[in-house]
């Protein structure tokens, strides 16, 4: 409930000032809907291709009650980070960069934030590699955007 109360008041100050998020646009809705549908599948896909190549072995599984409210805890939460992620980055900060600095500086710096606000995640400073991979993976959204 607070993200739609902060989504409502910043699309106000973001469509008078001309960096709407994009959600007024005629059929955006149904893009959001195909966004998030592709993703998840995009994320089951990965998991069971690590899971088919040995990555991860399964040894036994124990659903409980317990394990069955995290999970439907959990995955709405996640979702809500995607949502606000894309929105701050691709909606609000790529757009402010593109009209200020120009598109080079668009395509950049959104693609390291994007990288930075992952640090604090588990095994992302372990190496360089998760850092190269989510900077290029900002990269390409900042692509799909345009």
């Amino acid at each position: 409930m607070q993200f739609l109360s902060e989504y409502g008041s910043s699309t106000g100050y973001l469509n008078e000032n001309g960096f709407g998020l994009g959600f007024g646009a005629k059929g955006s809705w149904k893009q959001f809907v195909i966004g998030i549908g592709i993703g998840a599948c995009t994320i089951i896909l990965s998991c069971v291709l690590v899971w088919l190549l040995g990555g991860v072995q399964i040894k036994s599984v124990q659903i409980d009650i317990y394990l069955l409210v995290a999970i439907l805890y959990t995955i709405p939460k996640w979702m809500m980070v995607a949502v606000v992620e894309e929105g701050l980055i691709r909606g609000y900060v790529q757009g402010v960069m593109k009209e200020s600095f120009g598109p080079n500086v668009s395509i950049f710096f959104p693609s390291l934030l994007f990288a930075s606000i992952h640090l604090f995640n588990i095994g992302s400073t372990e190496s360089l590699l998760p850092m190269i991979c989510l900077f290029l993976d900002g990269l390409f959204f900042v692509f799909c955007y345009r």
